[in-house]
C-alpha cells in the first residue's frame, strides 16, 4: 500500500499525497485528538472528513469513478498513521486511538526518546512506560501498534511488548545493505590485484 510520510498535520501536504496517488499517511509528531481529527478529517471524503474531490486524475487512475462507491471505498481503503514522538503524544495516545479514522500509533523511537531527555534510551524505565502506554491505548481501540526497530534484537524485544507493525530499515539501509558485501569483495579484490 503507497502511503506518503507528511512533515506535519496540515491539509496541504495531507491533500497533496493523497491527490498524488497515496492510500494513506504518516503524519509526524501528532500530539492531540485536535491534530488526529485534522488528519482523518483531510484524507477523507464526507461524511467522515473534509476531502477535496477531484475525480479523474492520479488517485483515481485518471478515471471518473462513481462517486457514491468511491468515496465510500476510499474512505475504507485509506490509512492514517499517527507518529506518536513526544511525552504529550504519549499522554494523549489514548484519545489519538480513539480518533475514528486514525488506524495506527507509529512511535517514532529516536525522536520520543530526545524529546523525554534520555536519547536512544531504549531501556529506559521511562521510554519502556511511553511505549506501553501506547500499546495499551492501541489495544483498547482496536488500532495497530507500529514501530522502526534498529537491530534484529531490538524487534524481537518490540514484537515481544505488543507492537505489530514492524517496519524495517529505510530504502539507503537496504541499498547499503545488498551493495556493501560486493563493494567489499571488489575491494579486496583490487587490493590482491595490485599487491601481484
Amino acid at each position: 500500500m503507497p502511503f506518503v510520510r507528511v512533515p506535519q498535520p496540515l491539509y496541504h501536504f495531507l491533500a497533496r499525497a493523497m491527490d498524488a496517488g497515496a492510500l494513506g499517511v504518516m503524519v509526524a509528531n501528532v500530539e492531540t485528538p485536535e491534530q488526529a481529527r485534522e488528519i482523518v478529517g483531510a484524507v477523507k471524503y464526507a461524511p467522515m472528513g473534509h476531502r477535496g474531490v477531484g475525480l479523474g486524475s492520479a488517485h483515481t487512475d485518471y478515471v471518473v469513478p462513481d462517486p457514491a462507491s468511491y468515496f465510500r471505498e476510499a474512505n475504507e481503503n485509506t490509512t492514517v498513521i499517527a507518529m506518536i514522538e513526544s511525552p504529550r503524544g504519549v499522554a494523549n495516545a489514548e484519545a489519538i486511538a480513539a480518533t475514528p479514522g486514525v488506524d495506527v500509533l507509529w512511535v517514532g523511537h529516536f525522536d520520543l526518546t530526545q524529546a523525554m531527555g534520555i536519547p536512544a534510551q531504549f531501556h529506559h524505565v521511562d521510554f519502556l512506560s511511553a511505549i506501553q502506554n501506547v500499546i495499551a491505548a492501541t489495544r483498547k481501540h482496536n488500532r495497530i501498534a507500529g514501530i522502526n526497530p534498529s537491530v534484529p534484537e531490538q524487534a524481537e524485544e518490540w514484537i515481544a511488548a505488543g507492537f505489530t507493525a514492524i517496519s524495517w530499515g529505510n530504502d539507503v539501509t537496504v541499498y547499503r545493505n545488498a551493495l556493501t558485501p560486493a563493494i567489499q569483495s571488489l575491494r579486496r579484490r583490487v587490493a590482491a590485484a595490485g599487491s601481484g
